[in-house]
């Protein structure tokens, strides 16, 4: 939502040429003009505040950084995308909980089905939703992995797009339907898996947008022998 722009005039700064709007200034806005910080004298309750003035055009004349404790005109409602970005850093987005057989110390078999699976829940592969709220608008983000990548450790890796299936002796030596592999060669192996979320946020505002992609990672130890090897 964009702030409604009002005729400026500040204590600290005088007349401003054009419209002008203000907003609580966040550490991206001081950091980039603290420069322009200009401190009231005799007031310790002033908050820095982002002002952008325009001209009667419609060009941005000036952005800075000043101290009020009551700014002119209306404040600029909160940006949504940084509601989003509050809201998404409450969120606890785990490393995947990651499973597969044989495990446990246990040696696999070469060219035998690999059933693969990350522990599906809200904080290991989502949905997980948050919200955050201020000047009358509320946001809800929402964090969901779209993917796994499974580094075999023998060079190979599984993309998969489920959580994947637990196994169960009842299935044999089907294949996973979600997520499996089958290795060609014996050795240890280091398992790595990386999920990938998706975080998208929708205002009440009706706007929405994405925050940035994020990556979770685990690994766990797979030892493969051959047939023969097992029997000794």
């Amino acid at each position: 939502m964009k702030a409604v722009n009002l005729p400026c005039k500040d204590p600290y700064l005088g007349d401003a040429v054009g419209m002008c709007y203000y907003r609580p200034a966040n550490a991206s806005d001081i950091t980039a003009q603290g420069r322009g910080v200009t401190l009231p004298k005799k007031d310790p309750k002033a908050s820095p505040y982002l002002k952008t003035c325009y001209s009667a055009g419609g060009t941005q004349q000036s952005s800075v950084i000043v101290m009020l404790a009551n700014p002119p005109g209306k404040v600029a409602p909160p940006d949504p995308a940084v509601l989003a970005q509050q809201a998404f850093n409450k969120m606890k987005l785990a490393a995947p909980g990651i499973h597969f057989t044989p495990n446990n110390g246990k040696a696999g078999i070469v060219g035998m089905p690999v059933w693969m699976w990350i522990d599906d829940s809200p904080t290991g592969w989502g949905p997980q939703t948050g919200t955050a709220a201020a000047g009358g608008i509320s946001v809800t983000v929402t964090a969901k992995v779209t993917r796994a990548l499974w580094d075999m450790g023998d060079g190979d890796s599984v993309p998969c797009t489920q959580p994947g299936e637990p196994y169960s002796k009842s299935y044999g030596n089907a294949m996973s339907p979600q997520c499996g592999y089958r290795y060609q060669q014996t050795g240890n192996f280091r398992v790595q898996v990386t999920t990938h979320w998706s975080v998208t946020w929708t205002a009440t505002t009706g706007e929405t947008g994405q925050l940035n992609d994020q990556n979770r990672t685990a690994a766990a130890a797979a030892k493969v022998a051959e047939v023969q090897s097992l029997n000794n």
